[in-house]
């Protein structure tokens, strides 16, 4: 049988979906972007031209996505590196290791022997590469970024934002206003508005759809700018980014369980689940003695400037994950 690995154009396009990006939102004054940006993927889909000029093409594409909603540079370059890692490695194990099982049996492979470590590796990796945990972001508790018997990741992130308001669904999206409250607000957040971006809610929530990328960011962030132009409630920038990173952390989780139901069952679905969040708790619990001793270090040094506590969790994150690679070919340090 030939093997059947997909191809590296179809993994990158399973992740853009995921994330819910759409590349138009890119479009320049003329609207010129669109069909470039289309074309691109396109050719990265097919495999046609030089492979690594599409795929760097594809990154910066990302980039600029995620700038669009994300002002913490930290958040973007880790996200970024994840992506880029992940597809990297996939082009390793594309390159080394071969496969006689049909390509939907390869694909389940590889989400189970393959990307969940890359994926968890990478998020444990790059987060302390850029010491994201001094921004102070704000995320909820427990395994949020995973579905439950109950629930699914995007519904878990917008309970816990309206927890965080203490509104319910109804009086954070549409809120009764008197006549003085409506007048208020600009055109594009009277009643009409916020009673679409409710109902919209209402069918993310009950998941009967999903939402692009750009459609949930403006349905928080007209949801919040009634709030602030009504009641005074203030979001300041750390927590409008932790609101956002979940959100797109959640869409990015439930659509790839969706569309992982739908290719195989809700058992096997499960079982990855189940593993993702062992995988998560085991690697956490081994780095937290690496985590400790980089805050020792930087309180003991008296490391005081920002830029250059950044700089000792750069080196020391790098030389970690040096050293653990070793200890892995040597058969010590495996999860």
């Amino acid at each position: 049988m030939r093997p059947s690995f997909p191809s590296i154009g179809e993994v990158v396009k399973v992740i853009l979906d995921c994330s819910g990006m759409i590349v138009g939102d890119l479009e320049d004054e003329n609207g010129g972007n669109k069909k470039t940006q289309k074309k691109m993927l396109s050719r990265l889909a097919k495999e046609e031209g030089d492979l690594n000029n599409n795929l760097n093409a594809i990154f910066e594409l990302g980039r600029e996505y995620l700038e669009l909603y994300l002002k913490e540079s930290k958040v973007i370059d880790s996200i970024m590196l994840c992506f880029e890692e992940l597809v990297g490695e996939y082009r390793r194990i594309q390159a080394t290791e071969g496969t006689y099982l049909s390509k939907k049996e390869t694909i389940r492979w590889l989400i189970q022997a393959r990307f969940i470590d890359i994926f968890v590796y990478s998020y444990y990796r790059y987060s302390h590469f850029y010491n994201v945990s001094s921004l102070g972001l704000n995320l909820p508790r427990g395994a949020w970024w995973l579905p439950s018997s109950n629930e699914n990741s995007l519904t878990k992130v917008w309970n816990w934002i309206y927890h965080k308001f203490g509104l319910s669904q109804t009086k954070f999206h549409d809120p009764s206003l008197s006549p003085t409250e409506e007048a208020r607000l600009p055109s594009k957040l009277h009643s009409h508005r916020r009673k679409q971006n409710l109902e919209n809610a209402q069918r993310w929530i009950s998941s009967k759809a999903l939402p692009s990328l750009s459609s949930l960011v403006t349905n928080l962030e007209q949801s919040i700018e009634v709030h602030r132009l009504v009641s005074g409630i203030h979001v300041s920038k750390v927590e409008r980014e932790s609101f956002l990173l979940v959100l797109m952390i959640a869409r990015l989780s439930t659509a790839a369980f969706r569309q992982i139901n739908e290719a195989y069952d809700i058992e096997f679905s499960k079982a990855l689940s189940k593993h993702l969040y062992g995988q998560n708790r085991r690697l956490r619990e081994e780095l937290s003695y690496f985590v400790k001793n980089v805050q020792k270090q930087i309180f003991e040094q008296k490391v005081i400037e920002a830029a250059s506590q950044d700089w000792v969790w750069k080196n020391e994150t790098d030389f970690f994950w040096r050293c653990r690679a070793s200890w892995v070919n040597c058969g010590v340090g495996e999860l």
